[in-house]
């Protein structure tokens, strides 16, 4: 069992790690590879995942075929720059909807859990809540304060990560374990809304 929760929190961590990272984004200009020490770096996958990929293979096909004339590189200089641009924009696409198509599931799958109690770990928070994984790595929201009433009960500390409760001193920060109930789904916003188990 000990083992299980190092296991989440790595996980959760490795998580946080990836969310703090920079958008990754395609660009003409050759930077490098910072952790590699490389001066000049390019890598790709499979030409049938990415455009990006394709367009990389082909540079280096003619390059390494001596097809690389200069009245092509002229025209690679002139829509490269676009291509890059339109790419990046599309992967940013391609990503929001696949979390929004993991998000439609998710939601049909706990649609008939409601009021069912579940493990999960605090994985982030606003100002009005938290936000609480299961092991599973589905996620939701428990709202803490919706009123003034609330406000004098929970009082949050974004700077520190936690909520401390004003009556039972209870401090709750994110990375650690809580037990919630399934109040609802919202079908619109695709979101599971949980409340804690005390």
């Amino acid at each position: 069992q000990k083992e299980a929760k190092q296991l989440n929190l790595k996980n959760y961590i490795d998580k946080m790690i990836i969310r703090t990272q920079q958008q990754a984004k395609y660009e003409t200009y050759n930077k490098g590879h910072f952790a590699l020490g490389f001066d000049s770096y390019t890598h790709f996958t499979s030409p049938i995942r990415r455009y990006p990929d394709y367009q990389i293979h082909r540079l280096i096909k003619q390059k390494l075929h001596w097809k690389l004339t200069g009245k092509l590189i002229s025209l690679y200089k002139s829509k490269l720059e676009g291509i890059a641009k339109h790419c990046s924009e599309q992967e940013i696409k391609a990503q929001k909807l696949e979390w929004k198509v993991r998000d439609y599931f998710m939601v049909q799958y706990y649609k008939d859990k409601i009021w069912q109690e579940f493990e999960g770990m605090v994985s982030g928070m606003i100002q009005t809540g938290l936000f609480v994984a299961l092991e599973n790595t589905a996620e939701g929201f428990v709202q803490l304060i919706e009123d003034e009433k609330d406000l004098n009960e929970w009082e949050p500390d974004l700077e520190v990560l936690q909520f401390k409760n004003n009556k039972t001193w209870e401090i709750i920060t994110v990375g650690q374990k809580v037990k919630v109930k399934l109040k609802s789904v919202d079908e619109d916003l695709l979101r599971l809304n949980f409340e804690l188990v005390r």
